[in-house]
Formats: C-alpha cells, sequence, structure tokens
C-alpha cells in the first residue's frame, strides 16, 4: 500500500516532536486523512485540536499541551 504523501508529511512531522525538534506543529491536510492522522497521534499520545481550514482542508494543531491550550 502506498502512503499518501500528506501522511508521509505528517509523520515526518511526529518524528521532529518526538525528537524535540518542535514544540508545536501546525499541519494543513486535506481532511479525508483526519481519521488516519487522528488515529496515528492518539497511538502515539500526542495531543491535539483540530481545526477547518477552508472547504476540504483541516488544521491539526498538535505538540505539548502548554502550546495548545495558548491556540
Amino acid at each position: 500500500m502506498n502512503t499518501p504523501i500528506d501522511m508521509k508529511v505528517l509523520m515526518n512531522h511526529i518524528y521532529e516532536y518526538k525528537k524535540g525538534v518542535r514544540n508545536l506543529i501546525l499541519y494543513t491536510l486535506n481532511e479525508q486523512y483526519v481519521p488516519l492522522a487522528c488515529e496515528r497521534l492518539e497511538r502515539q499520545r500526542i495531543p491535539y485540536l483540530i481545526q477547518r481550514a477552508g472547504r476540504s482542508n483541516i488544521n491539526i494543531y498538535f505538540g505539548q499541551h502548554e502550546c495548545l491550550e495558548t491556540i
């Protein structure tokens, strides 16, 4: 199964977060991938917020609780 580019980018952002490169990440992706993205974040116990960004895009903010609270 080929991994969609949206999910590859998300996995890279998760990697950077887990390595401590970033405390907060904002990633915009097509809404069709939101269930997969949420599943991935939940599996790794990474807190996140979702916000609509236009007709078919969704913003996913994820990272440290303190950072998410400011959003």
